[in-house]
């Protein structure tokens, strides 16, 4: 990795092989002057609450958001590495932000609402074997809304679009890795804007729940990303145009409810 302001102390104690690893990836502290940007560059901070995450990420046209979390911070970096050197790998049906392979995991396939309640019923019991109460239920908020991202609005954005879905099999994984519960979701349509999706989350932080529900239906749209980020500390949303969206929520174990809520949250997302 390349690291600009590399005397900063976000990067104290990063290990030498950090240092070396991804020798393509740039890796740049929020408020450096670098004028460095695109896919290949990791800007990295440890001060933002959520709705400044994406504020940066809209207003900058940020690809990849990390925050530095203790004792998470160098995994977190070596895994936006990692993902940054091949994207395509993303789209792997087990494919596992933090490691090559889960410790275990669950995939669950499924085409609409007769498939619903087994989803539910398997990922559930997944994350109480992985988790705390505290881990069910981000995992049930986040699982309730990439099924329903996938079922009701994927196939709607694709039909706009004269998209042509290759299939109606969509698919749900749940890994354990390392410290974390990877959920991850993908849908066979391709049809999330993802400029729109950061847009409606924006839209909710700024105005508010509420008045952003009553606006229209993007306000509605606009809250259920919002629940998946706030739910997880790292969002990846990945799209191959007409082909697949991803989205993958990092919900962290081991922790106590209140550190977990006090985690800093990281973006990325790509088009390819």
């Amino acid at each position: 990795m390349k690291f600009h302001a590399q005397g900063s102390a976000i990067f104290a104690n990063l290990s030498e092989q950090a240092k070396r690893l991804y020798p393509n990836i740039q890796v740049i502290t929020l408020n450096s002057k670098s004028g460095a940007t695109g896919k290949e560059v990791v800007f990295v901070d440890e001060n933002l609450e959520a709705d400044q995450v994406i504020a940066e990420v809209i207003n900058r046209n940020l690809h990849n958001l990390i925050q530095k979390n203790e004792g998470r911070f160098e995994e977190t970096l070596l895994a936006s590495g990692r993902l940054l050197e091949n994207q395509k790998n993303y789209f792997q049906s087990d494919y596992c932000f933090f490691a090559d392979h889960a410790e275990t995991k669950v995939q669950i396939p499924f085409t609409g609402p007769p498939d619903k309640q087994v989803l539910k019923k398997l990922s559930l019991e997944f994350s109480r074997q992985v988790g705390n109460s505290s881990v069910v239920s981000a995992a049930d908020a986040v699982i309730e809304e990439l099924y329903m991202n996938a079922i009701i609005d994927a196939p709607r954005e694709a039909k706009k679009k004269g998209i042509q879905s290759q299939g109606i099999e969509c698919q749900l994984y749940l890994g354990k890795v390392k410290d974390w519960l990877q959920v991850s979701c993908t849908d066979p349509y391709g049809s999330l804007d993802i400029q729109q999706f950061l847009g409606r989350m924006s839209e909710v932080y700024t105005k508010g729940a509420g008045q952003a529900i009553n606006l229209d239906d993007s306000g509605g749209a606009g809250l259920g990303c919002v629940i998946l980020f706030e739910a997880s500390a790292c969002l990846i949303l990945g799209v191959q145009p007409g082909v697949q969206t991803k989205v993958t929520c990092l919900i962290p174990l081991g922790i106590s409810n209140r550190k977990r809520a006090e985690m800093k949250k990281s973006l990325h997302w790509f088009e390819l």
